[in-house]
């Protein structure tokens, strides 16, 4: 079986492009379950450490980085905020159709 190494170029420079231009791309898109899952197909190859400095890179670093992703940032976290002001005991299903269509 081939497996991947980080020392492998091709997997360095695979990496790179998934943390430089596809995971902020993939904040800046609408939504789009499509094309998350080939992106999770990309990421599932990587083990879990490789995973979580992606996912920790974009988190922290992509944000700072770059002005439209923070925009987008501040955008979900005012509608996450309002959701979950009017989120009550009857609601909680409809609340929860709509925290996951900003997801």
């Amino acid at each position: 079986a081939n497996s991947i190494t980080a020392s492998d170029p091709m997997c360095v420079a695979l990496l790179h492009v998934i943390d430089e231009v596809i995971l902020p791309a993939l904040t800046l898109l609408p939504c789009n379950c499509s094309l998350a899952e080939e992106t999770w197909g990309i990421l599932k190859i990587f083990p879990y450490q490789t995973r979580y400095r992606l996912y920790g890179q974009w988190k922290n670093q992509s944000y700072q980085n770059y002005l439209p992703l923070l925009q987008v940032r501040t955008t979900i976290l005012d509608r996450v905020r309002y959701v979950m002001k009017r989120l009550t005991k009857e609601s909680v299903k409809q609340s929860g159709r709509q925290l996951g269509k900003l997801s």
